[in-house]
């Protein structure tokens, strides 16, 4: 389903073209690495910037596709995303900003957009326990720049699942897109009284203390005999 929403965000709503220079935040999440892989592999993208949360997502994000990924906890964040912009894209900035995090990020990376540019609005994970992050400073530079942010649900497009999970097999065939088989599993003990651990635990999910790889959450242990 994460791949079917990239594809989606990016053909129909992002209508993207070969050549065009793509930015993805949260670029190495399940969605959002995705996107980066069709952008650049499938559909031809020239350029694809990703930003995500530390230098090892980074590597990662970089070695399934993207030209250069930007960790925006660094303090010069700023001026590396302006740098991977440039001024030599089309019309002197990115073609198509997909966005899964919003409020702050999804502000700063509005401002390398060129005018017309477009706001693929999937997600928005620095808001969803705290709806003072979703808040958009940046409206002026929507009305300014002439862009067009639309959001979607990938059951939009329910009636071409199809024709996308026809290309989504052909690319994974041929090696345009790939998945990890490596993700690193973490398992965290809620069983007996360590179950009223689990809101914090989850809560790691959203903030700065996110963990690398999938989280389990542990409530309950059985014997084989029992199963």
């Amino acid at each position: 389903m994460t791949a079917l929403t990239a594809y989606f965000g990016l053909t129909e709503v992002g209508n993207i073209e070969k050549g065009d220079t793509v930015i993805v935040t949260a670029a190495s999440g399940a969605t959002g690495s995705m996107v980066v892989q069709l952008a650049k592999k499938v559909f031809g993208a020239s350029k694809v910037i990703g930003i995500s949360g530390s230098d090892s997502k980074c590597r990662y994000v970089e070695s399934i596709g993207a030209d250069i990924c930007i960790n925006y906890r660094d303090s010069d964040f700023n001026r590396q995303l302006d740098l991977a912009v440039g001024s030599k894209t089309r019309e002197g900035g990115a073609d198509i900003l997909f966005d899964n995090v919003g409020g702050k990020l999804l502000d700063r990376c509005m401002r390398q957009l060129r005018i017309k540019g477009k706001v693929v609005a999937c997600g928005a994970i620095a808001g969803y326990n705290d709806p003072e992050k979703y808040i958009v400073r940046n409206w002026s530079y929507i009305i300014a720049r002439r862009l067009r942010v639309e959001g979607f649900i990938v059951f939009d497009y329910s009636k071409k699942f199809g024709e996308a999970l026809n290309l989504l097999s052909d690319s994974l065939q041929n090696g345009k897109i790939k998945f990890s088989k490596d993700t690193e599993v973490i398992i965290f003990d809620c069983t007996g009284d360590k179950f009223k651990n689990i809101p914090k635990i989850w809560g790691k999910l959203f903030n700065d203390d996110k963990p690398s790889g999938k989280v389990l959450s542990l409530v309950n242990k059985f014997n084989n005999s029992k199963i």
